[in-house]
């Protein structure tokens, strides 16, 4: 689909307003509402009382990239991008190339 100028700035506005909307909505109606909040609080507990292999297989998951960008912050804050890029290339190129590679300079 095609959209021009006007219909994009009417689509974001209208987007930007149901944000805010939404944010206020909570903020008077549930955010200090403690009965509220301590049901969300019981079904989370439940849920993860009923589900609790499910963190630990996105933990197992997700493990070897989490691994690698904590790595690769530590390379750029040391200043060491260059050795990190040689001695993990693969890893370079699978998970921190197109994450931050693709950035606008």
């Amino acid at each position: 689909m095609n959209y021009t100028d006007t219909e994009i700035k009417n689509i974001i506005s209208r987007y930007e307003k149901t944000k805010e909307y939404n944010k206020t909505y909570y903020h008077k109606k549930y955010r200090d509402d403690m009965e509220f909040r301590e049901n969300r609080r019981e079904r989370a507990k439940e849920y993860y009382v009923a589900n609790p292999d499910k963190k630990k297989e996105y933990y197992e998951k997700t493990k070897e990239r989490q691994n690698t960008l904590n790595n690769w912050r530590y390379a750029v804050s040391v200043g060491k991008e260059d050795r990190f890029k040689k001695k993990y290339s693969l890893l370079y190129d699978k998970y921190i190339k197109p994450k931050y590679d693709n950035l606008p300079s």
